[in-house]
């Protein structure tokens, strides 16, 4: 997905590295109507398919889930808790749903780039459209926000923590595994187990991640948003968890 309310389809096969990767079509998001968002109502940041493969994404600008049809049209908006429908309560307008996967038990689960307003700045909340909450330890890199989710095999969450300070400081991206089995939706902290720290002052090649999703078991990828930015790229890493 992208920021400017498109779809982009790909034909993709795995091996050991991504083996085939094939742009098949675009697919403009459009209101039920037929007609076209307002620029401030399309940028689409989260993206999971649900049970019945539907698709449904998350919206920053003007905060919302919904779920589109194969042509693109909206089909249905979803609730989501009051104190993230409202900009106002963001630590930025543009800092709002960011992440959003599908959990067979929990259904669709959410969070928000940077901790609401009222939070601790270094505590993360993953968020489920039944109203539990899960609370973690944000990454200690300077500006760690949440990027993307997704659920794991063992029904436990895969994050994707980056950290971005600028073209010339150093870019950092955490992979972590968020417990959120261990009752641990009340007021405890869950378990988290950082799974990988990458940094490109170490020489991984790194840009702005923003999008996560499972391929098979244990296995991941993850793509980068270019910004629309000359010094950006677009990158695919396929990648598995031990």
């Amino acid at each position: 997905v992208s920021d400017e309310g498109v779809v982009f389809v790909f034909g993709a096969a795995f091996g050991d590295k991504i083996t085939q990767l094939t742009p098949q079509k675009a697919i403009k998001l459009l209101k039920s109507n037929g007609k076209e968002f307002r620029n401030y109502q399309r940028d689409t940041e989260g993206a999971t398919l649900d049970s019945r493969n539907r698709l449904i994404l998350s919206f920053e600008g003007q905060p919302k889930i919904a779920r589109f049809a194969p042509d693109g049209k909206e089909q249905t908006t979803y609730k989501i808790p009051y104190k993230l429908s409202q900009t106002q309560f963001l630590r930025h307008k543009n800092k709002g749903l960011e992440a959003l996967a599908y959990h067979p038990m929990y259904g669709l689960i959410f969070a928000a780039e940077y901790p609401i307003k009222r939070d601790n700045k270094k505590i993360q909340t993953l968020y489920s459209g039944n109203g539990f909450e899960w609370k973690f330890k944000a990454s200690n890199a300077q500006n760690s926000a949440v990027s993307a989710i997704e659920v794991m095999d063992d029904g436990n969450i895969l994050v994707l923590e980056r950290a971005y300070n600028g073209l010339f400081a150093p870019f950092v991206v955490t992979l972590k595994k968020v417990y959120i089995n261990r009752q641990c939706h009340q007021k405890r902290l869950c378990k988290d187990e950082v799974l990988a720290v990458l940094d490109n002052s170490k020489g991984w090649s790194l840009d702005n991640f923003e999008g996560l999703t499972k391929v098979a078991p244990n296995r991941y990828l993850m793509v980068s948003d270019d910004g629309g930015n000359f010094y950006q790229d677009t990158l695919l890493i396929y990648f598995r968890v031990k």
